[in-house]
């Protein structure tokens, strides 16, 4: 191994990715909780999920994708390895997701997981690469 360089992030990036992941989850929290307060459950019936459920899904992908950027952030000096790490996180906040609108993992049909996939490429592809060109 080239000294300077490593294979996968040290705890210092998984420390940041995970804080940032949690501020990002913590906007999208307390805009979850303006709509409850100013809507009501409605919103939340209507989708058969309440404001807890999405509460907890959105701070469950924000870690699972903070700690997983971290340790992969090495991985996103490429192209190729950005777009990966990129539809991997995108995978993970959809099966959160999915997880907080169809409930558990082990009783969706075959067309959830399809959807689970196709969001996963369409949103991880093109985030990943604006990240990229964001930071250089």
């Amino acid at each position: 191994m080239v000294k300077g360089r490593r294979r996968y992030g040290n705890r210092d990036d998984v420390r940041l990715c995970v804080i940032v992941a949690v501020i990002i989850a913590t906007l999208y929290a307390a805009f979850v909780v303006g709509l409850f307060l100013f809507e009501g459950p409605g919103v939340f019936d209507k989708n058969g999920t309440s404001v807890g459920a999405v509460v907890v899904m959105y701070y469950a992908a924000g870690l699972l994708g903070g700690v997983v950027v971290g340790i992969l952030l090495p991985l996103t000096r490429s192209l190729l390895g950005i777009i990966a790490v990129g539809v991997l996180v995108a995978l993970i906040v959809f099966f959160c997701v999915a997880i907080g609108l169809e409930g558990p993992f082990w009783r969706w049909g075959p067309s959830v997981w399809r959807q689970l996939m196709v969001f996963g490429v369409i949103f991880g592809v093109p985030v990943s690469i604006g990240c990229r060109k964001i930071n250089g």
